[in-house]
This record gives structure tokens, C-alpha cells and sequence, in this order.
């Protein structure tokens, strides 16, 4: 398989707020809420060795805990998640979550190092390598494991449920106060991971309960997808604590991101 056949292709939506707009135009806002579907398996590894091979866009990697200089290979560290996560361990995806800190720059900004995490799909693991999937580790990145769990994504989406009720009331509570404002939600639209469904809930539209519990009569609408994208602490939505609180994680797994569209009409349009 050539680097052709491993080519990704993204879409992100991009808003900003236009500075510029004309009056008597009103204000479209766009509320994020996130579904965070993995759970974190401590320690914290740091890679000792990294192959990476082009040809499948794989990494070969071997590593050691922070605080000890012993190398593990592949099947030593699936044991120990294996033993961490018990019976789930055969039936859920199995990640690793790295810090990377490298040099960026984005436009005609300037280069400077930026701190994130990225997470790879683990292949396998045998006596030499763990093998994931991806490019761009480096020796001496920080990583933890994290495994793919419905009781995570159900707990979850009940903080998102909360979350939109808190947006819900206090819409109702500004249009009570302030008749000439009256907000109105739009619509909703969800990006769930392609892994999560009937199958990791044991049940059909959990992921659209959030929305349509609380804005019954609302357009809803959603997409299944390999990767949601969101930009956040590593450290926000159940992920924990990760190797630094300051990585951010803008490509997800196992979660739904939801955008909640809202319009408030211009100030003076009831006058």
C-alpha cells in the first residue's frame, strides 16, 4: 500500500465573528459542547525508540516510565493495560495519547513551540515493538493509553444534557427579562465518532438525546466521522489530567462534538 492509499482528507469548520457587520444585523452564536468517550490508564510513558514506516503509516515504537530508565517492548505494555482494564480490554479500542511539543507557526505568524496531544490507534504489540497507527512520535514524548468506554461516553453525555438545560434556562431567562432580545436556538448538529452507535451503547440515539430533550421541535441533524474536531485542554472532559495541563487536543476519539446555532435579533429592531 503506497502513501497515496493513506492520504487523510479533513474538514473543519472555521467561525469568526464579523467586527465589521452593518446595523440592524443581528448576532449568530455557536455553542460548543463535547462528549468525551475514553478513559486514561496510568502511568505516564515517555518513548525510548521510534521506527516510523512510511509504507502502512505506521510507528514502531519501544518505552520506559518516567522515573525509570527500563525499556518495555510492545507486549509488555498491552500486559499492563491488559491487567488495568480487565475484561474490556478484548472488546474496546485501545489508543495512546501523546504530548508533543514542536515548533509551529500558522500563517505569516511566527514559529514557536506549541505543546499538544495527538492520539494513535494501537495495532499490536509483540516482544520487540508496540505498533501504532500514524506518524510524527519522536524519542522522548510523553504518552499514556487510553481506551475506548461506553460508562466514560454515557457519564459524559449526561454533563453535556446538563450543560445544554444551563443554556436552555438561561435563554428563557433572558428572553423573560429582555423582550426586546429574544434569543432563539436555531438548530443543533452533532460530528460522533464512527465507533461509537447501537453498538458501543447498547443502545440506538444516545447522542442525540442532549439535543433533542432539550430543544424538542428544534432541527437536529448529525454525522458519523474518524475524528472530531474540537479544541481543548487535554485536560478537560474526562481526559484527565495528561503530561502537561497546558496540551491542547484538537483531534478527537470515541466522543461527539455537538454545535448549538443561536440568533439574537439586533437591539433596536422592536423599537
Amino acid at each position: 500500500m503506497g502513501n497515496k492509499d493513506c492520504a487523510t482528507a479533513t474538514l473543519a469548520l472555521v467561525f469568526a465573528k464579523d467586527r465589521n457587520k452593518p446595523p440592524g444585523v443581528g448576532e449568530t452564536q455557536f455553542h460548543f459542547f463535547f462528549s468525551n468517550g475514553i478513559c486514561p490508564f496510568e502511568p505516564t510513558f515517555k518513548v525510548a525508540s521510534v521506527r516510523e514506516r512510511h509504507i502502512d503509516y505506521s510507528t514502531w515504537l519501544t518505552a520506559k516510565r518516567l522515573t525509570h530508565q527500563e525499556n518495555f517492548d510492545g507486549q509488555t505494555l498491552l500486559d499492563h493495560v491488559r491487567h488495568k482494564a480487565g475484561d474490556l480490554f478484548d472488546h474496546q479500542a485501545l489508543f495512546i495519547g501523546v504530548t508533543k511539543k514542536r515548533k509551529c507557526s500558522v500563517g505569516m505568524e511566527k514559529v514557536k513551540w506549541i505543546t499538544f496531544q495527538e492520539f494513535h490507534e494501537v495495532l499490536r504489540g509483540d516482544e520487540e515493538y508496540l505498533y501504532v497507527n500514524g506518524l510524527g512520535i519522536k524519542n522522548e514524548d510523553a504518552f499514556r493509553f487510553y481506551m475506548s468506554d461506553p460508562y466514560t461516553a454515557l457519564s459524559s453525555y449526561k454533563n453535556v444534557s446538563e450543560e445544554l438545560k444551563c443554556l436552555k434556562h438561561a435563554y428563557e431567562d433572558d428572553t423573560r427579562n429582555h423582550t426586546s432580545h429574544k434569543k432563539t436556538i436555531l438548530c443543533g448538529i452533532s460530528f460522533a465518532c464512527c465507533g461509537r452507535g447501537e453498538p458501543f451503547f447498547g443502545r440506538a440515539n444516545v447522542d442525540s438525546l442532549p439535543f433533542l430533550e432539550n430543544f424538542p421541535g428544534v432541527p437536529f441533524a448529525g454525522t458519523f466521522c474518524a475524528g472530531e474536531i474540537g479544541r481543548m485542554d487535554s485536560s478537560s472532559s474526562n481526559h484527565e489530567e495528561n503530561c502537561s495541563t497546558t496540551a491542547r487536543c484538537c483531534l478527537h476519539v470515541f466522543s461527539t462534538a455537538y454545535l448549538v446555532v443561536s440568533y439574537t435579533p439586533p437591539a433596536n429592531l422592536y423599537l
